[in-house]
């Protein structure tokens, strides 16, 4: 991205933040009251946590211009309204967020207005500089783009309409793989790249988080894969020994909860909502596999390996690469790896910024709330 890319970029990001609180405070009320459950978070808190995050990165960032090489401690004092207590996860755990009584919904989209205001004033400053680094502004965006989707698996977990909390551009829109019918596909064995080189600390313009690093050399045996995720129609079957809270068989055939709603399912689109459990059930009971990382990065680059509408399981867990060490914002991978699974591509709710081959999601086996569905490989 270049520098006017990125303030248009955040603009569209915080236009689409504002649009999904818009949505939950409609739902909920103004005080967005939502019970205690591992994969929620207060909306109220969420939503703010979002605008400190961008404040606390660029505006409060002494070392900005540095980018990777950013000096630790070099902030601001926060703002009365953004305490670093309350809104930096790294020091609230997760259960203390319900019990936050001093967020109000006027409060939250004051930050959120004035902290794009702030950080555009900032990106117009150091886009003059030919030595600034744009790193925290692309970290900045990242950052809202994940929260984006995450809003979006609140609402549907929330049964809050999909249309009140994102743009029509951003729903499924059934141009999805399983227009095409699988195939398999023969992927010769290779040595693979998992990226051509390390970002330019000074001056990157090309975003990268700190587990895509440092280059990672795969060597690949020949497999077969997959040219598509595992559709509805494929899935149905293994739901007599395995029931799924959110699919069921309606009068007129298979149907999945939609944002509170049950909805006929397109049988040949992506199955998605799926714990990893259920997907490698599914591989064993048709003798297949999960695929690696590599195995899934070395097939995605053939024209046949259709992309999309789901998250992808690999058979891998989320861990670093031999000579890993985190980037500023140490708390994004590294106290994550070991119990958390591996996965490729991007959901249909991924906004467009975040969709890259490269990128390595992760959550926990056992989620089902997010966009996950999966592909998989011969043994």
């Amino acid at each position: 991205m270049d520098w006017d890319e990125i303030a248009d970029c955040l603009q569209w990001c915080r236009g689409q933040t504002l649009r999904s609180f818009q949505g939950f405070t409609d739902s909920l009320g103004e005080q967005c009251v939502v019970p205690y459950k591992e994969s929620l978070n207060p909306p109220l808190w969420e939503f703010g946590h979002v605008a400190w995050f961008q404040t606390y990165w660029i505006t409060r960032n002494k070392h900005r211009e540095k980018g990777l090489n950013y000096t630790a401690h070099t902030h601001a004092l926060p703002h009365p309204d953004q305490p670093d207590a309350i809104f930096n996860s790294s020091l609230l755990a997760h259960s203390p967020r319900w019990e936050l009584e001093a967020i109000t919904a006027e409060k939250v989209v004051a930050v959120l207005e004035r902290g794009l205001n702030e950080v555009l004033e900032c990106l117009s400053k150091d886009a003059a500089s030919d030595k600034t680094s744009p790193y925290f502004y692309q970290l900045a965006i990242a950052h809202e783009c994940m929260h984006l989707e995450a809003f979006l698996m609140q609402a549907n977990q929330l049964g809050i309409a999909v249309e009140s909390v994102s743009a029509p551009g951003a729903l499924p829109n059934n141009e999805h793989a399983g227009c095409q019918p699988t195939k398999r596909i023969h992927v010769p064995a290779q040595i693979l790249m998992s990226q051509t080189a390390e970002p330019d600390v000074a001056t990157q313009h090309h975003f990268v988080f700190d587990n895509e690093c440092p280059p990672r050399k795969w060597e690949v045996d020949a497999f077969e894969i997959d040219s598509r995720p595992i559709s509805y129609g494929e899935y149905a079957p293994i739901l007599e020994r395995r029931p799924h809270s959110g699919l069921r068989a309606g009068p007129k055939g298979l149907e999945k909860l939609f944002f509170g709603q049950w909805i006929a399912v397109d049988e040949s689109a992506p199955v998605t909502n799926i714990r990893l459990d259920d997907a490698q059930a599914w591989c064993e009971m048709h003798g297949r596999r999960l695929p690696t990382e590599a195995e899934w990065l070395a097939a995605s680059a053939l024209e046949d390996f259709a992309l999309g509408e789901v998250w992808e399981w690999t058979a891998d867990p989320f861990l670093p690469f031999d000579g890993f060490a985190p980037h500023p914002y140490v708390d994004y991978s590294k106290p994550w790896f070991g119990d958390h699974q591996l996965l490729k591509g991007w959901s249909w709710a991924t906004p467009t910024p975040m969709r890259d081959r490269q990128f390595r999601n992760f959550y926990k086996p056992h989620r089902a709330d997010a966009f996950n569905g999966f592909r998989s490989v011969s043994r």
